[in-house]
């Protein structure tokens, strides 16, 4: 099967701590990999290198075509070197008829315990294409938990698939360890699994539900899981699973990140 390439412009509002937030680089594989005889329910992405803000290509190669199933294999290179690499599921079937066993009570607006809070990293430049209300954090606690939507319709930030979109919400959600008061500075993604369901469907402006859970972690690396539901429908819309490395120094800077306490408990 013949490859797809698709090149990506430059896009500054997608910076991380380091390179292109790794939310956004998923969103990209999960656009290319969409195909309209299917749809996309999972998607693996292990990274090779720290993605740069500048432009970068995608390479799409059909590796199955059937009556049900599809399989698409990505690949997304910076000046001749991989970058990061991609397997995609496709599936062919009646989204219509899906039924869910876990359904969670819908709300239109988030409760008032989920307030706007800061980023325990800081200022991050893909912030204001996100609006993020988070409950409130507590050291050793097991997850994080937000509500959050897109300040715009994802597409007017260069995200054009449902599936890409909610890769940025899942990534957005606070890293758990960073609420910790001695947590790591940097927290960079070695590899992503998604899985989305029959209830995915346009995401727009609509608010959505996260929770995230730390699995484990060792000095050096963690594993955190992490569910998004239709905070409209209370139906999970997508899951993910997340490889981390854990630095406490910023690559190539004496920048570490000071520790994280909640407003009430700064000195």
């Amino acid at each position: 099967m013949s490859d797809t390439r698709t090149v990506i412009p430059t896009d500054e509002r997608w910076g991380g701590l380091v390179g292109y937030f790794g939310g956004f680089v998923a969103a990209v594989f999960a656009d290319a990999a969409v195909d309209p005889d299917y749809h996309l329910t999972s998607l693996s992405v292990r990274f090779r290198a720290s993605v740069e803000v500048r432009p970068m290509e995608v390479v799409a190669t059909g590796a199955h075509r059937g009556a049900r199933t599809a399989a698409t294999t990505l690949r997304l290179v910076q000046d001749g070197r991989l970058r990061a690499e991609a397997s995609a599921v496709l599936l062919r079937h009646d989204v219509a008829r899906a039924s869910f066993r876990t359904v969670a009570p819908a709300s239109d607006e988030p409760p008032a315990e989920y307030q706007v809070r800061p980023h325990p990293a800081g200022e991050i430049a893909y912030l204001p294409a996100l609006e993020m209300r988070t409950a409130e954090h507590r050291p050793g606690a097991e997850g994080t938990r937000a509500w959050l939507r897109f300040t715009a319709p994802p597409p007017e930030f260069g995200v054009r698939s449902p599936h890409g979109a909610v890769c940025v919400l899942l990534d957005a959600l606070f890293p758990v360890l960073f609420v910790e008061p001695d947590g790591p500075t940097f927290v960079p993604t070695l590899e992503f699994t998604y899985q989305f369901t029959p209830a995915l469907a346009d995401v727009g402006r609509r608010w959505f539900v996260g929770e995230n859970h730390l699995d484990w972690h060792t000095d050096d690396f963690c594993s955190e899981d992490a569910t998004l539901r239709d905070a409209a429908t209370g139906l999970v819309v997508a899951r993910q699973r997340q490889l981390r490395s854990l630095v406490r120094t910023l690559p190539g800077t004496a920048v570490q990140r000071p520790s994280y306490a909640l407003e009430g408990e700064r000195s």
